[in-house]
C-alpha cells in the first residue's frame, strides 16, 4: 500500500492495529495522540461511529522521520473489532504495510485472540514475497492481575517469528514502543519496494479518513451484492506449534528480555540494509529479543565452526562466529551480502525464519544468523530406530527417501544435499525439505558425503547394538512407509536401492 504523496514528496505507509473486540486498540491510538507533539499528527477521526465501538476505523495521521532522504507520513488505522465488521476489518488489513495484533492479556480473552489471529493470519499470507507485511504481537493488559506473561501469551496464539511487546495501553505503556517497531517494519517494507522498483506499482490508498471512509462505503456495497458474511470468511487450519528439539546441551546463562543484560543486539538498533529478509529478518530478531535466551557450550552439529550458539525459547537458535566479525562497516556488509548470494540459487531448501544482521561491536561490525531450532534427519531417524515407535521410525524414512530422491538430477539443490551431512537437513511436518547448512560452515560438512551411504551407516550401527530389534523394527516401518508413498512423486522402490 505505500506510495509517494506527488505534492510533499512524502512516503506515505499505513500500520493496521488489529485485533478482538475491546482489545485496546483505539486506547493506543488515542495515548500516541497524547504523547505525540501536535504539528506532527492530525485529531484522531472515527467516521460513523458512535459510542465507544469502532464501526469502521479509527485514524491518525502522524509525520516523520525518514526512508532513504524522503520524509515518511504513517497513517495509523485500527480496525472494528465485532464479528459483524469482518468485512471491514479484512479490507483494511489488506492495505496494511505492518500490522500491530493487540491482544487482550487476560486469560478469559484467549479465545477471542485465537479467532482474531487466525482471520490476520489469513489476510496477510497472500501478501507475502520480498517485501512481506510485518506483524507486532502487542501483548496489552498486562496491568491486569489475571494477564499472562507475554511468552505465555505468544505460546498460546502458537506464535514464533512475531516480535511480542508487554503493554499496558490504558497506561501507556509499551505503546510508543510498539509503534516504533511498527515504523521500523513499514520502512523496511518501503526499502524493499524501492529496491525492488515496485513502489510506483503499488495502489495508491485514500490519504484521509473521510477518503477512506468513502472508498469503503462504496466497496462494501459491491461486495453485499454477491457475498455473504459466510462466503467472505474462510477460517483457516488451527495453527500446530512447532517441534523443537530439546536436549541439554549445558545451560551457561539465561536472559530476559526485562533485562538489562543482552546476549544478542537489539532489533531497533539494527541499521536499514543491515538485515536479511528486510522486513521479516527484523520481526524475527525482536521475537528473540522478546523471549529467555541461553547460550549453550554444546552447539548444533550444522552450526558454523567455532560458532557462539544462544537459543530463545521461542524455537529459534542464533549463531555468531570470530570469523564474521569485519573491520569497518563496508566489510561487515559485503560479509553479509555474501552469506546471502551464496543461498540465493538453493532458496528453496533455506529454512524458514533464516534471518541475518549485521551489528556494531565495540568499533567492530559482526554477523549474526538466526534459524528454527528443529530436529534433523539424522537425529530423527536415529531416535526412531532406537525407540519403540515404528510410527515414527516409518514417517523418518519416507522423509529420508524424499530426500534421497531429491539428490537425484542436475538442479541446485540436488547438487546441495547431495554433498551434505544428514546432521545438516531437516524435514518439517508440512514435507518441507531445509539445509541447515547450505554454505557447508560446520565441521561435520568436511569431506564428501553421500546421503544413501550416511543412512547406511547409521542403520548398520544401531543394527549392531541391538539386531533383532532393529530388524523387527525396520521390516515394520519399511511397510508402512512404501505404503505412505506409492502413487507420490517418490518411488517406493527407491527403499530397495537404499538398503540393497
Amino acid at each position: 500500500m505505500p506510495y509517494v504523496d506527488k505534492e510533499s514528496g512524502q512516503i506515505v505507509v499505513r500500520i493496521v492495529y488489529d485485533g478482538a473486540p475491546e482489545a485496546g486498540k483505539t486506547t493506543n491510538l488515542q495515548q500516541l495522540c497524547k504523547s505525540m507533539r501536535m504539528h506532527q499528527r492530525g485529531e484522531l477521526d472515527s467516521p460513523a461511529s458512535e459510542g465507544r465501538r469502532t464501526e469502521f476505523f479509527d485514524w491518525v495521521d502522524f509525520s516523520g522521520g525518514a526512508v532513504d532522504g524522503s520524509p515518511v507520513r504513517c497513517q495509523l488505522v485500527s480496525v472494528p473489532g465485532q464479528t459483524s465488521l469482518l468485512r471491514r476489518r479484512k479490507y483494511l488489513l489488506e492495505t496494511a504495510d505492518a500490522v500491530v495484533f493487540v491482544a487482550d492479556s487476560t486469560q478469559d480473552a484467549m479465545e477471542d485472540n485465537r479467532r482474531a489471529i487466525q482471520v490476520l493470519r489469513e489476510a496477510t499470507a497472500s501478501m507475502a514475497g520480498s517485501a512481506p507485511v510485518g506483524i507486532i504481537l502487542q501483548a496489552n493488559k498486562q496491568d491486569r492481575d489475571d494477564a499472562v506473561r507475554p511468552d505465555e501469551l505468544a505460546e498460546a496464539l502458537v506464535i514464533r517469528d512475531i516480535p511480542i511487546i508487554p503493554a499496558s495501553a490504558a497506561t501507556g505503556s509499551g505503546v510508543t514502543q510498539t509503534f516504533l517497531m511498527g515504523v521500523r517494519l513499514a520502512t523496511d517494507r518501503v526499502r524493499q519496494l524501492l529496491l525492488d522498483d515496485a513502489l510506483g506499482e503499488m495502489p495508491v490508498s485514500p490519504d484521509s479518513a473521510e477518503g477512506l471512509y468513502r472508498a469503503m462505503v462504496e466497496w462494501e456495497a459491491a461486495a453485499a451484492k454477491d457475498a455473504s458474511l459466510e462466503d467472505y470468511y474462510e477460517p483457516v487450519p488451527e495453527p500446530v506449534a512447532p517441534k523443537v528439539e530439546s536436549r541439554d546441551a549445558g545451560t551457561v546463562t539465561v536472559v530476559t528480555h526485562e533485562s538489562d543484560q543482552r546476549l544478542i543486539p537489539w532489533a531497533p538498533d539494527i541499521l536499514a540494509g543491515h538485515l536479511w529478509p528486510p522486513v521479516t529478518g527484523r520481526a524475527v530478531l525482536a521475537a528473540v529479543n522478546g523471549s529467555e535466551t541461553t547460550q549453550v557450550r554444546e552447539t548444533q552439529p550444522w552450526a558454523p565452526a567455532g560458532a557462539t550458539e544462544i537459543r530463545s525459547n521461542r524455537g529459534w537458535i542464533v549463531h555468531t562466529s570470530d570469523d564474521w566479525v569485519h573491520g569497518d562497516e563496508s566489510a561487515g556488509r559485503d560479509g553479509l551480502i555474501g552469506m546471502v548470494r551464496g543461498w540465493v540459487g538453493t532458496r528453496e531448501l533455506i529454512p524458514e525464519g533464516r534471518s541475518l544482521f549485521l551489528a556494531k561491536e565495540e568499533g567492530r561490525w559482526r554477523i549474526w544468523m538466526i534459524s528454527p531450532h528443529v530436529e534433523t534427519l539424522h537425529d530423527s531417524l536415529d531416535s526412531a530406530l532406537t525407540g519403540d515407535d515404528t510410527g515414527g521410525l516409518g514417517n523418518a524414512l519416507v522423509n529420508m527417501a524424499r530426500v534421497v530422491d531429491l539428490t537425484r538430477g542436475d538442479s541446485p539443490e540436488a547438487v546441495l544435499l547431495r554433498d551434505q551431512a544428514l546432521t545438516s537437513i531437516t524435514v518439517t511436518d508440512s514435507g518441507k525439505i531445509w539445509c541447515m547448512d547450505p554454505l557447508r560452515m560446520s565441521a561435520d560438512s568436511n569431506g564428501t558425503h553421500d546421503v544413501v551411504s550416511q543412512v547406511r551407516t547409521l542403520v548398520l550401527s544401531r543394527h549392531q547394538a541391538d539386531p533383532d530389534g532393529v530388524a523387527k523394527r525396520l521390516r515394520t516401518a519399511l511397510i508402512a512407509a512404501k505404503t505412505k508413498l506409492a502413487g507420490g512423486r517418490t518411488p517406493p522402490s527407491i527403499f530397495d536401492e537404499i538398503f540393497a
